[in-house]
């Protein structure tokens, strides 16, 4: 990677940021995989029924589920 004359972005800050990114779609994951082990379906399904959700909407809809299926937490 070139190195920026700037010295406002690094590499390292690159590498964090997406360090971040992939944290975070994990997480996103992982709520889709609690609420298929809670609907006892396969995790596709629920990735394309919440595919239009942001991710607040996501957990909203696990807190829901959780709940609704009254899943001790």
């Amino acid at each position: 990677m070139a190195e920026n004359n700037g010295g406002v972005l690094t590499e390292q800050h690159l590498g964090l940021f997406g360090s971040i990114v992939q944290w975070f779609a994990q997480y996103e994951l992982t709520i889709q995989r609690a609420i298929a082990e809670i609907m006892k379906t396969e995790l596709p399904s629920v990735v394309v029924l919440t595919r239009e959700l942001d991710f607040m909407q996501k957990r909203a809809a696990l807190l829901d589920l959780i709940k609704v299926r009254r899943v001790p937490y």
